[in-house]
């Protein structure tokens, strides 16, 4: 009878103590990001246009700039990541889709608005989380998009853009 006991208080133990670990929350549901630190480059990067974004942001409009003296490729396609704990985590895949690439020229700045809300099929995005919504939601925190840009030798350069949402 007392190994019943202490076996049913030690079950009992191990399913609070499990309970109380899974917080209700979408961070929890978020892939570690690949990608390590991205170094800001003086000859190719991202910038926002942006001043402000804020939780009822419906896109985010950056710019690319080509400083060097080649044609770069941009896939319009960017990772929204954010930054929890000290680690990076996968939030969403965002592109259009009616382009295939874009040719970033040398010295030309290209402005691209990303969008955080699907509102027709030219846009898609895959969001991370478990939920079905076609919108990023952005709470407080701080977060960046990362872009995949190819140069000459198709060989992959990231370039990256962080900022705050605050409430």
């Amino acid at each position: 009878m007392r190994k019943l006991l202490l076996y049913s208080f030690f079950s009992l133990i191990c399913i609070c103590t499990a309970g109380c670990q899974a917080v209700d929350s979408k961070d929890e549901k978020l892939e570690k990001s690949t990608f390590s630190t991205i170094q800001r480059r003086n000859d190719l990067y991202m910038e926002l246009v942006d001043e402000e974004i804020s939780k009822t942001s419906k896109a985010i409009e950056i710019s690319m700039i080509n400083k060097t003296d080649e044609e770069m490729t941009f896939l319009e396609e960017v990772y929204m990541e954010k930054y929890i704990d000290k680690n990076w985590y996968y939030i969403a895949n965002i592109r259009e889709t009616l382009e295939s690439a874009m040719v970033l020229m040398p010295n030309v700045p290209f402005r691209w608005t990303v969008p955080l809300e699907i509102k027709d099929s030219k846009d898609t995005i895959a969001i991370k989380t478990y939920d079905s919504s076609k919108k990023i939601d952005l709470a407080k925190g701080k977060y960046r998009l990362v872009a995949e840009i190819y140069d000459k030798n198709a060989e992959i350069i990231l370039v990256s853009v962080e900022f705050f949402v605050d409430e």
